[in-house]
């Protein structure tokens, strides 16, 4: 509802958070370093075929990929404060 994928942004702070909660700063570093590029190469090709679908693309081309805006309006709400 807030962004396109909540679930990528739990698992990467899950990523972050774990590791140093046990004291495994090496492993948060390697992980990460291993981890990363697979995760965007993942989230742009499902965006890729997310947003060849209409109904996607119209409910959720405004939202931000991780974080909520909840301070920022969309683009959306921008435009219906115009009118």
């Amino acid at each position: 509802r807030f962004v396109r994928h909540p679930n990528y942004a739990v698992v990467l702070v899950e990523a972050i958070v774990l590791p140093l909660f046990h004291g495994a700063f090496l492993t948060l570093v390697v992980v990460q370093f291993l981890h990363i590029p697979v995760l965007i190469a993942r989230i742009l090709a499902e965006e890729r075929y997310l947003m060849s679908l209409q109904p996607y693309r119209d409910a959720m081309s405004d939202k931000p990929r991780f974080l909520p805006r909840f301070w920022i309006p969309s683009p959306k709400d921008a435009a219906k404060a115009v009118r």
